[in-house]
């Protein structure tokens, strides 16, 4: 799930929804099949700790851990106080807006 709500942060420049299926139908990278299985699996109760690699999934995994800790070493560093942070919360809080552009940030690195 974080690295589908990381695709869509980068996609997006909003707050990924919270619906997994939402998440998954969104990404054009994650082998959709194979994560249907899994999730089938851990819905049913099965607790998986053990058992083959699944491929496609680790490699989606290996890639897009590659890909976002590149994206992360190249964005620019932003130092904010607690105070800044205290009135973006509150702002979001009281209009749901944070009054912050993020695509003109995030929006240099989309490639």
């Amino acid at each position: 799930r974080p690295l589908l709500a990381c695709e869509w942060l980068e996609q997006h420049h909003s707050m990924p929804p919270i619906e997994m299926s939402e998440l998954v139908n969104n990404s054009k990278l994650v082998p959709k099949n194979e994560l249907a299985d899994l999730i089938e699996k851990k819905m049913q109760g099965f607790e998986i700790t053990e058992g083959p690699r699944i491929e496609a999934l680790n490699s989606f995994i290996e890639k897009q851990l590659g890909f976002f800790s590149d994206l992360v070493r190249i964005m620019p560093k932003v130092r904010v106080t607690y105070d800044e942070l205290d009135e973006v919360f509150f702002r979001l809080v009281w209009t749901g807006k944070s009054g912050i552009d993020t695509s003109s940030i995030l929006g240099k690195y989309n490639g």
